[in-house]
C-alpha cells in the first residue's frame, strides 16, 4: 500500500488464488487513494513505528514500543498451538467415548447374563 514491494510465496495461498487476492488487494488500495482525500488519509509504514501514525493523529509518541504483532512467526505459533489444542480434545473425546461405550457394553452384557441364569 506505501509503494513497498511485498513478497508473497505461492504457500501462503489456499487452493492457489494467489493472482487474484493481490490483484484485488491492489484495486482496493487504489480505489481508497482515489476515494479518501490526501490529508484523511494515512497510509501506514509499520516499520516506522508510532512516528507517522501520532503525526497525523496531532499526538505525541507513547513511551511504550510499537505492536508488531502481525508477524508470520506469531502466527504459524497461534495456529499450531490451535490445532494442537483441537487435535488433543479430539482424541480425548474419542477415548472417553470408547471408555463410556466399553463400560455400556459391560452393563449390558451383565444385564442379559443374569436374564439367563
Amino acid at each position: 500500500l506505501g509503494g513497498k514491494n511485498i513478497t508473497i510465496s505461492d504457500d501462503d495461498f489456499p487452493l492457489g488464488y494467489k493472482e487474484e487476492f493481490i490483484a484485488a488487494y491492489e484495486a482496493n488500495n487504489a480505489r481508497v487513494r482515489k476515494v479518501v482525500p490526501r490529508k484523511r488519509l494515512l497510509i501506514q509504514d509499520h516499520s516506522k513505528g508510532w512516528t507517522d501514525l501520532c503525526k497525523f493523529l496531532g499526538k505525541e509518541v507513547p513511551e511504550i514500543p510499537y505492536p508488531y504483532s502481525n508477524k508470520r512467526r506469531d502466527f504459524y505459533r497461534f495456529a499450531y498451538k490451535m490445532a494442537f489444542k483441537f487435535i488433543f480434545g479430539a482424541v480425548t473425546a474419542f477415548v472417553i467415548c470408547i471408555f463410556l461405550m466399553y463400560k455400556l457394553l459391560q452393563l449390558f452384557t451383565k444385564k442379559n447374563k443374569i436374564k439367563d441364569l
